[in-house]
C-alpha cells in the first residue's frame, strides 16, 4: 500500500498525503504528441461517459439486472471491504486504516453518530495542533452538503436529479483540499427510497457518471483522465459502498453488500467512517487500460537474453 507522510496546507492544517501509485513514465512519446494522443483519449472518454449516461437514463425502472447490465458499457464487480479486500491495482481510494482511526477516537464532548459528521465534523483527539481536528481535513478532504459546478453541472439537478422517476438524493459530497492542484477524487453520500435492494441502483450508476462528466469536462481537472467516485449508498436501515472508475472503454464499478444499521452497537459505522475518509492514490492521469499496453509494450520490446559464448571461458 503506498505510504502517507503528513505535510500541512496553507490553511495551516495538517493533512495525510497522498502518495501517488507508481506508473509506467510516459517519456517515450514526445510532450507534443503525447498532449494530442492525451486530448483524443479525454475526447473518447467524454464521449464514452455521455453515451453511457443517456442510456442509463433511458432505462426508466429503479433497478437494474443482469441483462440490463450486460447491454452496456459496464462492468460490475463485488467490492470486498474487509481489511484485506479491495486489492486491485486500479483501486484509487485506500481505507482510512483501524489503527489511523484509533489513533483519533472522537472526544467525549462530540459523540456522533452519523457518517459525514462522524468523518467532518466529529472533534477528534490527539490530532496536531493547528488542525481542523476531524478526519476529514486530517487526510485532505473538505466535506459539505451543497454542490459546486465541479461535483454536477446545473442541468443534471434538473434532468437527472427530478421528476417523476427519481428516487434518489445526493446528499454531501467530499472534495480535495489544501494547496496546489486538486485532487479529481470524490466521494459522495446517496440517500434512496428503497428499501433493501441487493441490485444495482439506476440512481447510484446516474450518480455517479453525473459527477465523472462534470468533473472529466471541468478546466480544474483538464489533465486527469480518471476520475475515481466513491458513493456511500443508505437505503433504510441498510448501506453499501460503491466504487468506480472509467477505464475508458467501461465503466468499472465495485459495490460491496448491503450492510445493516438497525443498531448502534452492530452498524458498520467505522467502516463507513473509514471509507468516507479514505486517502486517494493511484495515478489519474493515465487510462489503466494505458498503462497495461504500456507495460506489454516495453515487456514485448525488451530483447531475449543471449549468454555470451566467451563468457564461460573467461571464468
Amino acid at each position: 500500500m503506498p505510504k502517507s507522510t503528513e505535510t500541512k496546507s496553507h490553511e495551516g492544517d495538517h493533512v495525510l498525503e497522498e502518495t501517488p501509485s507508481k506508473a509506467i513514465p510516459d517519456d517515450t512519446v514526445p510532450s507534443g504528441e503525447a498532449d494530442i494522443q492525451k486530448e483524443s483519449q479525454k475526447e473518447r472518454l467524454i464521449y464514452s461517459v455521455i453515451s453511457l449516461l443517456r442510456d442509463v437514463k433511458q432505462t426508466l425502472k429503479p433497478t437494474l439486472n443482469d441483462d440490463d447490465i450486460q447491454n452496456l458499457s459496464l462492468k460490475v464487480e463485488e467490492l470486498d471491504i474487509t481489511d484485506h479486500g479491495d486489492t486491485s491495482t486500479w483501486s484509487f481510494f485506500e481505507p482510512l486504516s483501524r489503527d489511523d482511526l484509533q489513533n483519533h477516537p472522537i472526544a467525549a464532548d462530540c459523540l456522533c453518530t452519523m457518517i459525514a459528521w462522524q468523518s467532518a465534523g466529529a472533534k477528534r483527539i490527539a490530532i496536531p495542533e493547528g488542525h481542523g481536528k476531524t478526519l476529514a481535513s486530517l487526510t485532505g478532504w473538505r466535506h459539505q452538503e451543497g454542490f459546486t459546478e465541479r461535483v454536477f453541472k446545473d442541468d443534471y439537478w434538473d434532468s437527472t436529479f427530478s421528476g417523476v422517476y427519481s428516487r434518489f438524493c445526493a446528499t454531501g459530497v467530499w472534495e480535495s483540499r489544501g494547496p496546489g492542484e486538486k485532487a479529481p477524487h470524490v466521494i459522495l453520500l446517496l440517500k434512496n427510497d428503497l428499501v433493501k435492494e441487493d441490485k444495482l441502483l439506476r440512481g447510484e450508476l446516474l450518480i455517479i457518471l453525473a459527477a465523472m462528466e462534470t468533473r472529466l469536462t471541468h478546466d480544474m481537472f483538464k489533465k486527469h483522465l480518471v476520475i475515481p467516485v466513491t458513493v456511500l449508498s443508505f437505503m433504510g436501515q441498510h448501506g453499501r459502498i460503491i466504487k468506480a472508475y472509467h477505464d475508458g472503454e467501461n465503466l468499472i464499478l465495485r459495490k460491496s453488500k448491503l450492510l445493516e444499521f438497525f443498531t448502534a452497537d452492530t452498524a458498520p459505522i467505522d467502516l463507513f467512517v473509514r471509507h468516507a475518509s479514505s486517502k486517494r492514490v493511484g495515478n489519474t492521469k493515465q487510462l489503466p487500460t494505458m498503462v497495461k499496453d504500456q507495460q506489454e509494450a516495453v515487456s514485448q520490446s525488451r530483447p531475449e537474453y543471449q549468454p555470451d559464448p566467451g563468457l564461460k571461458d573467461s571464468l
